[in-house]
This record gives C-alpha cells, structure tokens and sequence, in this order.
C-alpha cells in the first residue's frame, strides 16, 4: 500500500475460519511467514514488550467481538516468547481486584499470561507522565508508563463498526494508552468524528506501536449488533494506518470516509 509521502507500508494476511486453538495457531504462523519485515526483526531477545489487546469492554465474552480472543492473546504472547521478548500484557480494562463479575474471561487470560511466563497489568496502576502531542491542542497527554517505559509496543486490535469513527482497529486501540479520564474528557471537547479522529491518530503516533495484528476472523455487523460477518482474515503490519486501511477493504467498510484513515 502507498501512503502519502511515497513509503510503502506491507500488510500481511491469512485466512481464519474460527476461533479454535488449532485454526488460530495455523493461521498465525502462515501470518508470521508473510510479514515484511520478519517478527525477528522487529523483536529481539531481552526486548521489554507491551502487548495491548482490546479488552475496553471487560465485562463482555469474545463471542460478542468487542474484546480481544483470548486464542488471538496466546498465538501473539507465544511468538513473541519464541523471540526472546520480556512480555507485559496491558490495557486500561484490566481492573486490580479482576473481579469476574466485572471482566467473566479475566480466568483465561490469567492462566495464558501465567503459563508464559508474561506480566498482566492496567494501565491505571503503573503510573504515568505527561508526553507532549504533535497537534496545537491538547498540547499534552497523560500516557501510562507501561506503554512508555518498554522498547516495543505490539497491538492485538479488533476490526469493528464505530459510531462516530465509522470503524475501530489498530489506530483506535491505542487511544486507550490514554489514563484517567483523558478520553472521555477529549471527546467531551472534540465531539466532531474529524477533530476527535485527528487527537486519536496523534495518540497512536505518540505511542508508536512497533507492530500491529488485527483480527478479521468475524466483525460485528454495523447494522445489528448481535450478527456478526465472517471475514475469515488476520492482518498485520508496521503500519497502524495501512492495516485498517486493508481491513476496511477486506470487510466492505467504506473507508474513504473513515476519518482516522
């Protein structure tokens, strides 16, 4: 894919039928084969690596697509300890107490962490400091230390419909980088989807992910809720942009009206 100043951005895919261990773990190793540049290149042995998944709607299960698979989780933190990576698994959703009356799927994502060997944390919980923007306003944000104090940033995106975004993928993720009550306080002040799409890809910019995945296995259909559409897909890339680009195409999602795009 071209992007405006004339880089080439490449955005790896495979296909995905369901969410079984074994159709997953098929999948994402004929992703990591594709991708240009290599896992090993991005990832080095003794790398302190953030993996920040979709988990904003704790309370919901993965059938609903409104947080991460817990499958997608595993196949990403497996690579990623292939590689020699200290992981910490992180997301504003993860809540201290992770009651299960608050989050039904933390069980699983606990024992998957355990078993590797990561660390589970929330964002609000590690502290933060104030990073400068690349807009004139806000001229700062409050950016957690799990996302600033490590050497890479891995995205574990859902694709999904977004009422004012048009679509939710790897840019959007990393709006939850963001503590406190800075996003709600930001669409308080940006209610129009243009201002408030142009602090979110600033804030995907400050946070620089390293790498991105999307999953495409289903996307929740814009039109109900509850149906979902099979897309059959997992993507990634270096590029947050290119790779929601992609998979709006590959979902039939319009994505020349998407303003994060």
């Amino acid at each position: 894919m071209t992007i405006e100043n004339h880089q080439f951005a490449t955005v790896a895919a495979a296909t995905n039928d369901d969410y079984t261990r074994t159709s997953v773990r098929q999948a994402f190793r004929d992703l990591l084969d594709r991708m240009d540049p290599p896992l090993q290149a991005l990832v080095g042995s003794g790398d302190r690596v953030l993996v920040k998944p979709f988990l904003r709607h704790g309370s919901a299960g993965p059938e609903s697509r409104l947080i991460s698979h817990p499958e997608m989780v595993r196949v990403v933190l497996e690579a990623l300890k292939d590689c020699g990576a200290i992981i910490t698994l992180g997301d504003a959703g993860l809540e201290k107490r992770r009651d299960d009356r608050y989050w039904p799927n933390g069980r699983v994502l606990q024992e998957i962490v355990k078993s590797l060997g990561a660390n589970l944390v929330s964002f609000g919980e590690t502290g933060a400091r104030y990073v400068k923007s690349g807009v004139t306003y806000p001229r700062k944000y409050l950016i957690s230390r799990a996302v600033l104090d490590v050497d890479c940033v891995i995205g574990c995106a859902n694709f999904q419909p977004h009422g004012t975004l048009i679509l939710s993928g790897a840019v959007k993720n990393m709006f939850n980088v963001l503590v406190g009550k800075c996003q709600g306080q930001l669409h308080t002040l940006f209610p129009h989807p243009d201002d408030i799409a142009r602090v979110i890809v600033d804030v995907c910019a400050v946070a620089k992910p390293t790498l991105s995945f999307l999953d495409l296995t289903t996307v929740r259909d814009p039109a109900g809720s509850v149906s979902h559409i099979p897309i059959g897909l997992m993507l990634a890339s270096a590029d947050p942009v290119a790779l929601d680009s992609v998979a709006a195409i590959a979902a039939g999602f319009g994505y020349e009206d998407a303003p994060t795009i």
